[in-house]
């Protein structure tokens, strides 16, 4: 729906991942057979400027700025001519990620309407995000909560069902 909505040939969207200080992404295409994961660390390239500064970014002629990392396109065989990014941010308004889409159809630039209508998306897909992390927190907290009651069950079972009758003892 995204490249669709903004005419766009290919898509990214890019998640955090704090722990190696990169951004962690699963491509976006027509064909569901060309999925592949791209790794960026945050500051570098389109991407990981967005995710650095919080700007959206709208490159008109990719080959010419030097953030563009070109090595990905010399590698496939894919040609990046013009870029629009932006970053996805929770509710916090911390950043937690940032969509990007490639090559405007009809070999346009990227247009301030464009813009206007990822960044929009964006804020939805940051929801979305948000509440599937939620989500996966509450189950893996109800793992651990059945783990402790099997726990608990286990060690009540252990005990006697009676307190013993010991002559000359008062067990209460």
């Amino acid at each position: 729906e995204l490249l669709d909505s903004i005419n766009a040939q290919r898509g990214t969207l890019y998640l955090i991942d704090e722990q190696h200080d990169e951004l962690v992404s699963r491509t976006l295409s027509a064909t569901p057979d060309q999925t592949r994961v791209i790794r960026a660390k945050i500051g570098e390239g389109i991407a990981g400027t967005v995710a650095r500064t919080g700007e959206t970014l709208n490159i008109q002629d990719a080959v010419f700025d030097p953030r563009f990392d070109s090595s990905v396109d010399a590698k496939t065989g894919y040609l990046t001519r013009t870029i629009l990014a932006t970053p996805m941010r929770n509710p916090q308004q911390k950043i937690i990620g940032v969509v990007q889409v490639l090559n405007k159809l009809g070999d346009g630039p990227f247009t301030v309407r464009d813009e206007r209508l990822l960044t929009a998306m964006a804020a939805q897909a940051a929801i979305s995000i948000e509440n599937a992390r939620l989500y996966e927190q509450e189950i893996q907290q109800q793992l651990v909560n059945q783990e402790l009651e099997t726990a608990r069950n286990i060690q009540q079972s252990f005990m006697p069902q009676d307190s013993p009758d010991l002559e000359g003892w008062d067990v209460n």
